[in-house]
């Protein structure tokens, strides 16, 4: 099948958006699938990802916005005329804006990882939503919590739904563990990292953030802020640790829009797991039929308990769920 990422990741990135989309095309090219992707061109020349020879991974010759739409565009345009085959499109603007003027010829999935019309209502996300809705012929989530919420907010959408989870492509390895607690991913608002501050001085070890920093963090004796490393560095980062702790906050992202790539990567180790008591969390855990050391997000006794519980735990039982396997469900809704 030919298949089409509508998305736009940048190269090089270590965004988890844009390993998603790349780790999903090489695991579809790996089951025979003839992928191309369209590439952002990053801030850096671009060093491109070692990819399976199905996998057609272009990245624009352009930095420059505008340049690079433009480019986006004509080898969008080219790729509609010469294939015919699914279009799995995570855009939803792109999607919504320039697939509405192109000839239906296609299978349409669209993926969802929020419902934006709720979590920015005054942007226009609604009327966005309901074009690509009315454009698609699947509609697949990224955890229950987004389908309940899409269908919560367009109870008249007829198309087909699913639910599909994240992976990883990350072994398990084995490694000595060091008097340290990570937290591996991108350093946002969003997760809730003010809870540590309280809890610093009260903590039995070290605590390392490990990602690209989006945010102003204070320094602390027991906190190190490291830059995010590549990604098959991570197994050895998570073997190491003592435990692998997971921030979200108590919101309407947290509760019921994510299905954390880093979660996934943390169950492919053995180490003891710390992650905030949400039902977006809990329907991993079920999942993976795995259990963590929960804490209630912004509950200062309630995270230190949980860190302490996780430090004497011993090892785990590894889960990994690869990308190979999100591919096969995919292939549920191809033509």
């Amino acid at each position: 099948m030919n298949v089409l990422m509508l998305y736009r990741p940048e190269i090089p990135s270590v965004r988890a958006q844009s390993l998603q989309v790349l780790q999903t095309a090489g695991a579809l090219a790996q089951r025979q699938h003839r992928v191309t992707v369209l590439a952002r061109r990053g801030d850096s020349d671009p060093s491109v990802p070692n990819v399976p020879d199905n996998v057609q991974l272009k990245v624009s010759p352009y930095r420059h916005p505008t340049a690079c739409g433009l480019w986006f565009r004509k080898e969008l345009l080219l790729w509609w005329k010469q294939n015919r085959g699914v279009v799995i499109a995570r855009d939803k603007k792109k999607l919504a804006g320039i697939v509405s003027y192109l000839p239906k010829k296609h299978r349409i999935l669209f993926e969802i990882h929020a419902v934006d019309s709720l979590l920015r209502p005054k942007k226009g996300w609604e009327r966005i939503e309901q074009k690509c809705a009315s454009l698609s012929d699947v509609l697949i989530a990224n955890c229950d919590g987004t389908l309940q919420q899409w269908e919560r907010q367009y109870p008249n959408s007829a198309i087909k739904k699913g639910v599909i989870h994240n992976a990883t492509s990350l072994s398990h390895t084995n490694a000595r563990a060091l008097s340290v607690i990570r937290c591996i991913g991108s350093l946002h608002p969003y997760k809730g990292f003010e809870q540590l501050r309280p809890i610093l001085p009260q903590i039995p070890y070290p605590l390392e953030l490990i990602g690209p920093r989006h945010i102003d963090i204070e320094p602390h004796p027991k906190l190190t802020v490291s830059p995010a490393i590549p990604h098959e560095q991570v197994a050895s980062k998570m073997a190491s640790a003592k435990a692998l702790l997971l921030l979200l906050r108590d919101d309407l992202f947290g509760r019921h829009f994510t299905s954390p790539l880093k979660l996934w990567d943390y169950l492919s180790s053995s180490r003891p797991i710390i992650a905030p008591n949400l039902p977006t969390i809990r329907e991993i855990a079920q999942h993976a039929q795995t259990d963590f050391c929960w804490y209630e997000p912004h509950n200062p006794s309630s995270l230190i308990g949980a860190i302490r519980k996780a430090c004497a735990q011993p090892a785990r039982s590894p889960y990994i769920r690869t990308w190979l396997d999100r591919a096969e469900e995919l292939e549920a809704f191809f033509p």
